[in-house]
This record gives C-alpha cells, structure tokens and sequence, in this order.
C-alpha cells in the first residue's frame, strides 16, 4: 500500500481545522493545540476512517512528508533504493539483490497503544 502525499491530506487538516473553530486563526495548528479535548475529539471523528465510506483511505496516518518520510517507501524497494546484497539461492543458482538490513512489514493489534 502506498503511503499519500502530504498534498493529498491537507483537506483533512483543513477539515479539522474549520471543524474545530479555528479557520480564522493566523496559528491554525497552536489553536487546535488549545482546543478543549472533547471538541477536538468530536472533530477528529468527522475524519474518515476505517468505518467509513473510504475504507482504508484514512486521514490520520504516514504519510510522505519531504521529512520522516522523504519517498514512498514501497517506491524505494520496487526502485532498488535500499541497502541491498547480491544472493544466489542454493537449489536453484537463481541470482536476486536481497535486502541487507532487516526490516519489519505489517501491523499487529494494537500497534501504537
């Protein structure tokens, strides 16, 4: 799954921001940090979510930014940008680049928490 740009998710942010009030603040994000949590809740819950008509096509998740994420990171691996080792398999002779750091893909339940 590709992650979104942060162009295609600003209509959530200026969702939550007209939503919590504070369209007309010249500090959008220092007003929604001094807005009553029950109100801010309320407001994050007209976001889309898992529930919702989009599906998986959430509001509140990674997203490339130019900063945590620079690229999409499915983009690297299928590019071959990624820290990688020539291996042959033993039974085959077949020759493939493999990853040479580890990493982890997937989720489990209740990540985050």
């Amino acid at each position: 799954m590709r992650l979104p740009g942060i162009l295609d998710q600003q209509k959530y942010f200026d969702g939550l921001v007209d939503a919590a009030d504070c369209t007309e603040s010249s500090d959008r994000l220092a007003c929604l940090r001094a807005v009553p949590f029950a109100k801010l809740m309320a407001a994050i819950n007209l976001s889309p979510n898992l529930f919702s008509y989009q599906g998986l096509d959430l509001a509140w998740g990674p997203m490339v930014d130019g900063k945590v994420f620079e690229s999409d990171p499915l983009e690297l691996l299928e590019s071959g940008k990624y820290a990688k080792v020539f291996y042959t398999e033993y039974f085959t002779s077949k020759a493939t680049f493999v990853s040479q750091i580890p990493f982890i893909a997937g989720d489990v339940e209740d990540e985050g928490t």
